[in-house]
């Protein structure tokens, strides 16, 4: 599978793909680089495999509804389990409708890299936007919890070619940054469109995001978690359709919320205990303290969390 994947990368690195990827789905603000759950088919299928990776292979799934001022609305529905995933959208620009249906499947090369193919099927109601069969490849590399790249390469049957490319870094706990571009292979870096987001979880659970698309302008995004889903909301509302998108998230895995209250405690160790410790950045892992290992250890035996688990990586105890 990795060589067959590694194959058909080469051959898209030399036909490439759609018009505008950043914005062709209702997934607005999206980057190449970050990760959405159900909603990866359709950004960048690399992210797939590393959700599964990250959560395991329970189903996910998203419903989207958009609504634009000066032609019809929109809508999308994905379905992921474990690697593979399944999406059906019917959207609108002001010369029609259509529909595209997507297959996709991410592949793990390393815990640090993933890929991702994906099969499109688009169905037009008229002849100005037209019907094609697209194939495409996505990579992301993770070396970190604080920094990810993407790529993705778009291969449809036609003359339009496109790459794009993404980064998101998280220099706070609370606070992640993304950029992406992409250009048309004929053009290759002569020709740019770009956008850039900022996502800021406000309190546990609450995301709220702001972003710029050289072409529609200012994004604005809010996700509300909550148990098993989540609500989300984007809007461009400098954008000529005005675009409003809302709809909802479902996953066996509970959001990070505010209102669960903790069903297990996991203690990640991988190298000595200091007295201080360190948060982690950009740069470097997060180092808990022992002092802290103990608070959380003295919490926990107050308010059981039911399950304890002590993940030790590379744990120097010595005698």
């Amino acid at each position: 599978m990795r060589r067959i994947f590694l194959i058909l990368l080469i051959q898209a690195l030399t036909v490439v793909a759609v018009a505008d990827p950043l914005n062709a789905s209702l997934e607005i603000g999206a980057s190449v680089s970050h990760s959405y759950d159900a909603r990866n088919l359709l950004v960048n299928p690399a992210a797939m495999a590393y959700q599964a990776d990250l959560n395991g292979p329970g189903p996910t799934s998203s419903l989207l509804l958009g609504v634009n001022q000066g032609f019809d609305n929109e809508l999308s529905h994905t379905l992921n389990y474990s690697y593979f995933g399944f999406g059906i959208e019917s959207l609108s620009q002001p010369a029609g409708k259509f529909r595209r249906y997507s297959f996709g499947l991410g592949v793990p090369f390393h815990p640090m890299l993933y890929g991702g193919i994906r099969l499109q099927f688009q169905r037009a109601d008229t002849p100005v936007i037209g019907d094609y069969d697209s194939l495409d490849l996505g990579l992301q590399f993770r070396p970190s919890p604080y920094f990810s790249l993407g790529f993705l390469a778009n291969h449809a049957r036609s003359t339009i070619r496109q790459y794009v490319f993404g980064a998101t870094v998280r220099p706070l706990p609370f606070l992640d940054l993304s950029a992406d571009l992409d250009t048309p292979s004929d053009n290759f870096f002569k020709k740019v469109s770009y956008q850039a987001s900022a996502n800021i979880e406000v309190i546990p659970g609450l995301h709220v995001s702001v972003g710029y698309h050289q072409d529609y302008q200012l994004q604005l995004g809010l996700q509300w978690n909550f148990l098993h889903g989540a609500l989300v909301t984007h809007v461009q509302p400098q954008s000529d359709s005005k675009r409003v998108v809302t709809g909802l998230l479902f996953s066996p895995i509970p959001y990070r919320n505010s209102f669960q209250r903790a069903m297990g405690l996991r203690l990640d160790l991988d190298g000595s205990l200091s007295e201080e410790g360190f948060s982690g950045n950009l740069f470097s892992g997060e180092r808990p303290s022992l002092a802290g290992v103990l608070k959380t250890l003295a919490e926990a035996e107050k308010n059981p969390p039911g399950i304890i688990v002590v993940h030790l990586e590379s744990f120097p105890m010595g005698l």
